[in-house]
């Protein structure tokens, strides 16, 4: 076996493999000024970016959103993109608006 697309699931429906995991800094949006994205493949070659952020407004209902793309930095622009759109301007930087992934998941 050379290949992690060739892994004998039993039963199981799906196998991402973790590609790429990038750090952006954003100072004027997102509290601490620096979020990650974490990429993964699936067996079909597309790439699905996570930011490990969300924006949460003032009923605490969180906003998770990724990119999707059949490139590394494709997913990963769309995923940046997809955050920053969720975010409205009067919250830059106000840490109550944000709603961040467990650091077990990056």
């Amino acid at each position: 076996m050379t290949d992690f697309k060739d892994i004998d699931l039993r039963g199981g429906t799906c196998i991402r493999k973790q590609v790429a995991l990038f750090e952006i800094q954003d100072h004027h949006r997102i509290p601490y000024g620096k979020y990650k994205i974490k990429v993964l493949m699936d067996a079909n070659n597309h790439y699905y970016a996570f930011p490990n952020v969300a924006f949460k407004d003032s009923n605490d209902n969180v906003d998770w959103v990724c990119g999707m793309g059949p490139t590394i930095l494709t997913a990963v622009q769309e995923s940046i993109d997809s955050l920053v759109r969720s975010i409205p301007s009067f919250v830059y930087s106000d840490g109550q608006y944000f709603e961040w992934s467990s650091p077990e998941d990056f």
